[in-house]
């Protein structure tokens, strides 16, 4: 009988000083004040810079983390290329990296007013202005959403069409330029691009 009782001791403080080490390893692991991270940094695609942060040292979000979209087909990533700092750039894409060739664009802007926001992000050229108005934009249906779409270069054979998404609080700028169109002019139409539906893909994929 004395031997059981021994035995049951013994258990239980065994059991008593396995719980004590786990919260010992736990405390240490877990330190207090404040904490040093590395002093490393995350490149965003619009060419910013963020640090780490925060008790686990964690990178902090580019602002335009939670925008996703499919690349355009045919098109090849030209992003890391790019050294500039540019607001808001989120993907860049040329048919030919090593020369000027057609390119797609996509940009995004976190904002409560995408009315105006849209208004003073999209450039014409070569007047270097911009849009009065959302009138001045098509209102096409691509997929299932209606976007705003507009013109805003054509000069000698070069021809930009910018398309604008409304997505929640984000104003989305996608861009395709075409750098040989031959009916540019009085006969121009905009069906005629040769990644018109290339770039639609990439608008119908936009999402959050």
């Amino acid at each position: 009988m004395k031997e059981l009782f021994l035995g049951v001791v013994l258990i239980i403080l065994l059991g008593l000083g396995s719980f004590l080490y786990q919260n010992a390893l736990r405390d240490r692991s877990t330190p207090e004040g404040p904490v040093a991270c590395t002093l490393e940094a995350r490149i965003c695609p619009d060419g910013s810079a963020v640090g780490r942060t925060g008790p686990h040292c964690e990178f902090e979000a580019c602002s335009t983390d939670p925008i996703s979209f499919t690349a355009p087909n045919g098109f090849i990533d030209t992003l890391p290329l790019l050294s500039s700092i540019v607001e808001g750039r989120l993907g860049f894409y040329s048919k030919e990296p090593n020369v000027i060739s057609n390119s797609i664009s996509v940009h995004a802007f976190k904002t409560e007013t995408p009315e105006e926001v849209i208004l003073e992000k999209v450039t014409l050229t070569p007047s270097d202005l911009h849009p009065e108005s959302l009138e001045d934009f098509e209102v096409v249906a691509i997929g299932e959403r209606e976007v705003y779409r507009i013109v805003n270069e054509r000069f000698e054979a070069t021809v930009e069409v910018t398309y604008g998404i409304f997505l929640e609080d984000f104003l989305v700028l996608v861009a395709l330029r075409d750098i040989a169109v031959e009916n540019w002019m009085e006969d121009f139409d905009i069906e005629d691009l040769e990644d018109l539906e290339t770039v639609e893909e990439v608008v119908r994929s936009i999402k959050i």
